[in-house]
């Protein structure tokens, strides 16, 4: 999990760089963009797993819930993104805001004391 966000943050942290830094190459655009997706292959089984653990008894409706959390954050970075104009300039801030919103939030989720609910 930790090597995940790891190269997560790493990619997040090329990608402002290469925005506010030199005239963007094919490879300080998309290396940066490969290591997020390579980051993200390997925290996303955890991350499922984690979110569908507690409830067992609706496996099924947490599955969709979290697929509908996944694709309503991607519908408001993409929003974000559009709303910015500069292509090269949301690309290097809304995707590593993304990246820095989910190492956070796995940081809370962390320190949470574990609770399983009782099955409805």
């Amino acid at each position: 999990m930790r090597p995940g966000l790891a190269l997560m943050g790493a990619a997040g942290a090329l990608m402002t760089g290469h925005a506010f830094g030199a005239a963007p190459t094919l490879l300080s655009v998309m290396g940066p963009v490969a290591l997020a997706a390579f980051g993200v292959a390997l925290v996303m089984p955890f991350i499922s797993t984690a979110a569908l653990a507690p409830f067992p008894h609706i496996a099924g409706a947490a599955a969709a819930l979290s697929g509908f959390a996944q694709m309503g954050g991607g519908l408001l970075g993409g929003l974000a993104a559009a709303a910015i104009g500069a292509p090269l300039l949301a690309l290097g801030t809304v995707i590593p805001a993304m990246i820095l919103s989910a190492v956070l939030a796995f940081e809370i989720f962390r320190r949470l004391p574990e609770k399983i609910p009782a099955p409805a």
